[in-house]
């Protein structure tokens, strides 16, 4: 029985060894995992410094990364830099620009022309090869370049894949990565990324120093790519294996422990192996006597009740309180509770107005029934009311006598708060979102009459109505003033449709409506646009289809998903627009074969304001409301609206609306 005992004991020793491994690999994971949100507030606060100011400076991005003090505050961290959106337009007066400023030798690399640029434009602290990599496009290189798409098109934090940083030597290249963080400037528009590159090594290195991961072995990867890994071990005692989502990666991170989480278990083993003997004497003390053996068992079970937070207790079968522990001294710490029955307990404690609910929970009791998840007023000793909720199961001993109930008990009061908390959150956002698209109509009532005036008159001294103007320039001046306004009236205009449709008053008439005539109409308004691209626009459309929509809703849906096919076509390719009956539907598709839309975008690209592409829209124009107010209005008439799309080879849009005869 001694050598039992002993290998008992020695089995304990390994079960605590491997619990002490999982410990710290939960903490090495968590300080990771803390760390990079860390480091992602640091480029969120620099990103918040380009959106407040109207110009920042290399000076002023300097005093802000200098504030920031990365090298203590965040280990791993090579630098802290903002790119820069420029466009092949506009790459030499960037080039002559940052000259001017500050850097007489300044160039964009690698050399070349390229459909847009994304240039380091400082990049703190400005030593060393920190300085050498300024003007480096980072647009240039694949794995970069992805990773900066996805966070200026999600306009979320993002971490790229597995790079050598820029400016490393031959000899080191140790792997690393780059956080990137969108940021917009002070009028909105989407400026580049600030960003901040990081060797895999450093970062590891302070996250051992910090959770003193002493005795751990660490792989962390990325996919294919291995970030960091240390030297294999020859004998692994334990292992395990943790997935860290964060800022759009997956990293896998393997931790396996060496000889030293033994060690300690050994050096336990002697004393351990003394006291067996002594145990195993007092475990044949004990096996004499079998009721020795059950005051255990009630110690223990009081015991584990005392360390609880919530109830236990127990009733004998007159529903009188044989036990009842209240660690938080609610009823006078439980003693006096002894001999009470249930029901001069809630008299005593209840709230008087759920009287009605306490006698039907009594009622089950008498019938022996068991009570589940049942909830209840109670007044504290302080006169505090709580929540409680309440659980309990009948006991039968032998030959099935009814012995009472067992029963826990929880004061649930922060979570009931909590739930109401949530329901007038979202009673109050409701009422904020009516409000505001309330506000939107208004505004976009008031702004549509001024600017009407402004295109009119515009429009009147563009085309000399009341004779010629003197000067030719003025005229010039007029067009600029007449295409901008017209921009900006189709923002309010698309603005006021998104605030009618979300505050439940637009108004549609459906009527039947040939789907030929209004694609031909559509084509007449955007085939200036499509021949100045040399698109080639084919059509295949069944005669004789007439869907049951509203005119106007139709014609603007329509419109909108041609007018992108024409957008994000280049100059040369091909839109086809089909239409036919499927059973009861008329199924419209536009297809193009333009840019494309990554696949993480496509859940988002019917949110209002939202732009799968920010490289591409910052070319292109538009405000990210097309789509979703072509949604919005598809399923106000009852009909439905899907895209398909791959990145390079194109995008399909299917539109499904109610057939019908004239």
């Amino acid at each position: 029985m001694s050598i039992a005992a002993t290998q008992h004991l020695l089995a304990s020793s390994e079960a605590e060894a491997e619990a002490r491994f999982f410990i710290a690999a939960d903490r090495l994971t968590q300080s990771l995992a803390n760390r990079m949100t860390q480091y992602e507030q640091g480029l969120v606060a620099g990103a918040a410094l380009v959106a407040t100011v109207d110009k920042i400076d290399r000076a002023a991005w300097g005093r802000f990364v200098a504030g920031q003090n990365i090298r203590k505050r965040f280990p791993g961290i090579q630098a802290m830099g903002l790119a820069v959106w420029v466009t092949q337009a506009e790459r030499e007066a960037h080039v002559a620009w940052v000259r001017s400023e500050d850097l007489p030798t300044y160039s964009l690399r690698p050399p070349g022309e390229r459909e847009g640029y994304l240039p380091i434009l400082f990049n703190e602290p400005y030593e060393g090869r920190n300085r050498a990599v300024v003007g480096f496009d980072m647009l240039s290189e694949q794995v970069r370049r992805a990773a900066i798409l996805r966070a200026t098109g999600l306009h979320e934090p993002t971490i790229s894949g597995m790079v050598v940083l820029a400016g490393e030597s031959a000899e080191e290249r140790p792997p690393g990565f780059v956080y990137y963080v969108p940021a917009k400037d002070a009028s909105g528009m989407t400026k580049g990324v600030v960003f901040a590159p990081f060797r895999a090594q450093d970062l590891i290195a302070a996250v051992r120093e910090e959770t003193g991961g002493s005795g751990l072995n660490l792989i962390l990867s990325d996919g294919e790519d291995t970030l960091y890994a240390d030297r294999p071990l020859a004998n692994m005692s334990y292992r395990q294996i943790k997935e860290l989502a964060i800022g759009g990666r997956n990293w896998r991170i393997e931790i396996t422990s060496d000889v030293r989480f033994r060690l300690a278990d050994d050096q336990l083993r002697a004393w351990m192996i003394g006291v067996a003997g002594l145990s195993v004497t007092l475990i044949l003390i004990i096996a004499l006597s079998a009721l020795a053996y059950n005051r255990i068992t009630t110690t223990r079970f009081r015991i584990f009740a005392t360390l609880g937070s919530d109830w236990v207790w127990e009733q004998d079968a007159r529903q009188r309180f044989s036990y009842f522990n209240d660690p938080q001294g609610h009823y006078r710490g439980g003693g006096s509770v002894i001999g009470m029955t249930r029901a001069s307990l809630f008299e005593e404690v209840g709230d008087p107005a759920e009287q009605d609910r306490h006698r039907d929970v009594l009622a089950r009791m008498e019938r022996r029934q068991p009570i589940r998840d049942f909830e209840y007023r109670s007044r504290s000793i302080d006169g505090t009311m709580t929540v409680i909720r309440l659980s309990a199961e009948p006991i039968y001993g032998f030959r099935n006598s009814f012995l009472g109930y067992a029963g826990i008990a929880k004061d649930v009061t922060i979570e009931t708060l909590r739930e109401a908390a949530l329901v007038e959150a979202k009673r109050t956002a409701e009422i904020a979102s009516k409000t505001k698209s309330n506000f939107l109509a208004t505004m976009s009532h008031e702004l549509r009459t001024p600017l009407n005036a402004i295109i009119g008159f515009a429009e009147l001294i563009e085309r000399q109505h009341f004779g010629p103007v003197a000067n030719p320039r003025y005229v010039e001046y007029a067009t600029d003033i007449r295409q901008s306004g017209d921009q900006l009236l189709a923002l309010v205009n698309d603005i006021l449709d998104i605030a009618k449709i979300e505050s439940g008053k637009l108004s549609l008439s459906l009527s039947p409506i040939q789907i030929r005539a209004t694609l031909e109409q559509c084509g007449v308004t955007v085939g200036d646009q499509a021949a100045r691209k040399n698109l080639v626009i084919s059509a295949e459309i069944q005669p004789d289809m007439v869907v049951l929509a509203d005119q106007r809703a139709l014609r603007q849906i329509l419109l909108n998903l041609m007018s992108n096919a024409v957008k994000f076509t280049s100059e040369g390719g091909r839109i086809s627009i089909s239409a036919e009956r499927q059973d009861s539907w008329i199924v419209i598709a536009v297809r193009d074969s333009g840019v494309g839309i990554a696949p993480e975008a496509l859940s988002r690209i019917f949110t209002p304001f939202y732009q799968a592409d920010s490289a591409v829209t910052i070319r292109h124009g538009g405000t990210g409301l097309g789509l979703s107010i072509s949604k919005m209005l598809t399923e106000a008439m009852g009909g439905q609206i899907s895209i398909a799309s791959e990145p390079g080879v194109g995008t399909t849009v299917v539109l499904r609306l109610a057939a019908t005869t004239e």
